[in-house]
């Protein structure tokens, strides 16, 4: 059964425990906040990840363009396509950053 969003509870259920009837106060407090930090660390994790991914594919970007500039390569396709992943990537993870802080912005106006 599923259970309410903000209920979810690492804690055995008895069998005498309803699990429909759970909410943050049936489930100790230091549980709730050790998953909602966990989960703020997984998502921080995430886009950490997610700078490091974009600033590698720069960087080869970056080192196959010196390469052909400095005539070490021959490979200007290749330099041109890396060039265009980078940049792609940059773009979407831009367009994630603006998501986030609109629906940050959205969620600081919702009425408490």
């Amino acid at each position: 059964m599923l259970s309410p969003i903000g209920s979810f509870s690492s804690v055995p259920l008895q069998p005498a425990v309803n699990p429909a009837r759970l909410d943050r106060a049936a489930a100790p407090a230091t549980t709730a906040k050790t998953n909602e930090l966990s989960g703020a660390h997984q998502f921080g994790s995430l886009f950490t990840k997610l700078v490091d991914e974009v600033g590698a594919t720069q960087q080869t970007a970056a080192a196959e363009t010196q390469k052909v500039m400095l005539g070490q390569s021959d490979q200007l396709h290749s330099a041109m396509i890396s060039l265009q992943e980078s940049s792609l990537a940059l773009g979407l993870m831009v367009e994630v950053r603006n998501k986030l802080v609109e629906s940050y912005q959205e969620l600081m106006r919702m009425p408490v």
